[in-house]
């Protein structure tokens, strides 16, 4: 069994991630032409919200000693630089808005299978239900994404 604090570490990172993905779709919100791009962003900021709740929660059932980070990261805080910055030349439309949307939920799909592959069995039923249902959730998003750009 792999250390309850290097799980804490792994779920914690993704906790982080769910923060920085949060202020990024925060900020891509008022980039958005689209009124229905601006409500599936402001969808993306609350589910990112809810996630990292949700794994904070479970976090600390599976370690109560783990030290949770709920600010965003300093790679999050350039990444909302960046947009920024292409935002500001009119270097970013709707369509990069949401390919970034599809690229930032790929991003934490990629981190929950790694957690998975790396740790399944020494999960609680807990984290494992959170995980599943988070990358279940999206990839359904993914999809809205995909679909969304079809319409536009």
């Amino acid at each position: 069994m792999k250390s309850k604090q290097h799980i804490s570490e792994k779920i914690n990172a993704t906790i982080t991630l769910h923060n920085d993905h949060h202020r990024i779709f925060l900020d891509a919100v008022s980039m958005a032409d689209a009124k229905s791009l601006q409500g599936f962003l402001k969808l993306q900021t609350e589910l990112r919200r809810k996630f990292a709740q949700q794994l904070i929660a479970a976090l600390k059932i599976f370690d109560p000693q783990a030290s949770i980070d709920v600010d965003g990261s300093f790679v999050g805080s350039l990444k909302r630089g960046w947009q920024d910055i292409k935002s500001s030349f009119a270097m970013e439309n709707d369509f990069d808005l949401i390919n970034q949307s599809m690229e930032l939920d790929a991003e934490v799909i990629q981190h929950y299978t790694e957690i998975l592959l790396e740790h399944e069995q020494d999960l609680t039923e807990t984290l494992l239900k959170v995980i599943n249902e988070h990358q279940t959730k999206l990839k359904s998003q993914q999809d809205a994404a995909k679909n969304l750009e079809d319409l536009m």
